[in-house]
């Protein structure tokens, strides 16, 4: 399977003709799961496989509490509700699903996923949507336990009278680049979503076992070693043809590989050497 095959909207492609270009009060389900890139590390194909298979449930779950994904994010989804009882219940229901399936699977197809939910303004522009009530339902994902939902004061004062929730009192949260401190409270759609936290580490496949780095333990290459940094001449030369042309590179590797002493004795020196003005 590859990256693309995981199903994916545009906002063009999920919103209505009416939506477009206005600014509306929705409740924004934001999902991510945990740990998605270490899977991704141990075991790419399988971890693939794995997160098309809890977004197929999860679209589901979202069509059938009335709810819109207007995209995915490669290891969640956007999702947007007229309502906020219906969203807050939708999270719900994806939680219990994914506890349900993991009751039935072994360790390594288990994938673990974090909610966040705000009710808030949004705007929804020709492709996209933005707005507070995406950027605090992104942020207040990251602050749930795995398996958990985090949904902000106004959502809660919202659902509290009319579902049943066993929610937890976090306080006042301060969210990466939201100006004030946001109430939060999260919930735990049923106690067996508090196994899950068992499975956020990545298990790598039998066949393929962790090796030790051969590099783990040497000294890296600083830039006073410049004059000593060779053999790696048409891959320096490369990257910084690289960053002539586009200003930003992406140097990938596993840990101990010499990604920080390609940086500091070869990237570095030869864009000197490659910038420096001729008289």
């Amino acid at each position: 399977m590859h990256p693309h095959d995981i199903p994916s909207w545009s906002g063009a492609e999920a919103l209505s003709q009416r939506l477009k270009g206005q600014r509306v009060l929705a409740a924004i389900v934001f999902t991510d799961a945990v740990n998605f890139s270490a899977h991704m590390g141990a075991d790419e194909e399988g971890t693939l496989h794995l997160m098309q298979r809890d977004l197929q449930v999860m679209m589901a779950l979202c069509q059938r509490f009335e709810g819109q994904v207007l995209k995915t994010t490669g290891d969640g989804l956007l999702m947007y509700f007229t309502s906020a009882v219906k969203a807050v219940e939708c999270a719900i229901e994806i939680q219990r699903a994914i506890v349900q399936a993991a009751s039935a699977l072994p360790p390594q197809d288990i994938l673990a996923h974090r909610i966040g939910i705000h009710l808030g303004d949004v705007f929804f522009s020709e492709t996209d949507v933005m707005g507070s009530g995406v950027n605090i339902a992104a942020r207040l994902q990251a602050k749930a336990d795995p398996g958990g939902i985090c949904i902000s004061q106004t959502v809660y004062d919202v659902v509290k009278n009319q579902l049943e929730l066993k929610a937890t009192y976090l306080g006042p949260q301060e969210l990466k680049n939201i100006l004030d401190p946001i109430p939060v409270y999260q919930i735990l759609a049923a106690p067996a979503l508090e196994s899950l936290a068992t499975y956020t580490t990545p298990v790598r496949k039998p066949s393929e076992p962790e090796l030790p780095s051969p590099y783990k333990g040497l000294k890296k290459f600083e830039l006073e070693d410049k004059d000593r940094f060779f053999g790696r001449d048409q891959l320096v030369a490369g990257l910084v043809n690289e960053l002539e042309r586009n200003g930003l590179v992406l140097l990938l590797g596993a840990s101990g590989s010499g990604k920080s002493s390609v940086v500091r004795a070869g990237i570095i020196p030869g864009c000197w050497r490659s910038w420096e003005p001729v008289w």
